[in-house]
């Protein structure tokens, strides 16, 4: 299981901001990002037992709404915090992994087991197969996923704060994962700098 340190380092590189090709003088603009789902998954096989859960090929930033204030509160407790998610500027970005165990998991019968790509293209569409949604909400460990994209302006750049909520079956395994000293949670804060790798 990846930790969580190098989890949100996956994120970051895989964050585009979708002002690149307009290069648009309107600071705002600059604000958005999207993560494509295909590419975060990719990215993931090679380094953790984590699937995306996006119900769409593409996670798409937004401006989060007074309407979302409870959904956001969970994830952050800090006033600051939550006015700077508040200010009309920051994007916030949510969606799903779920753990399948190491391959311990599956979907299926033993003739027909669904890959994990099979998986993705089922629930990560605009019409996204509600059975297998509810299989792996129901079965697998899951992270609920928060990416708020902000301007620091003492560091002259753009952040990215993540923010994770454990179902209570990801909770029972990573601490099984802990007993046996195979995953470490330790981190400074939430906050991770803008990569050079994010403008690919």
């Amino acid at each position: 299981m990846i930790g969580f340190k190098d989890l949100k380092s996956v994120i970051v590189r895989n964050s585009r901001t979708t002002d690149d090709k307009n290069k648009s003088s309107d600071i705002n603009a600059k604000f958005n990002f999207v993560i494509n789902v295909d590419r975060l998954e990719k990215a993931l096989n090679s380094k953790s037992d984590l699937h995306v859960v996006a119900f769409g090929k593409n996670i798409i930033s937004r401006v989060p709404d007074i309407s979302e204030l409870q959904l956001i509160s969970e994830y952050v407790h800090k006033k600051e915090e939550i006015n700077t998610i508040f200010d009309g500027k920051t994007q916030i970005a949510t969606f799903m992994f779920y753990c399948d165990m190491n391959g311990q998991l599956h979907i299926g019968q033993k003739d027909k087991e669904y890959t994990a790509k099979e998986i993705s293209d089922l629930v990560n569409t605009d019409n996204p197969d509600k059975e297998i949604s509810m299989i792996l909400a129901e079965n697998y460990p899951m992270y609920r996923t928060m990416v708020v994209r902000r301007f620091d302006n003492r560091k002259d750049k753009f952040v990215y704060s993540i923010y994770f909520r454990s179902s209570y079956s990801m909770i029972t395994y990573i601490n099984s994962l802990k007993e046996e000293g195979k995953f470490n949670s330790s981190e400074d804060n939430n906050e991770i700098e803008e990569t050079p790798a994010e403008n690919e």
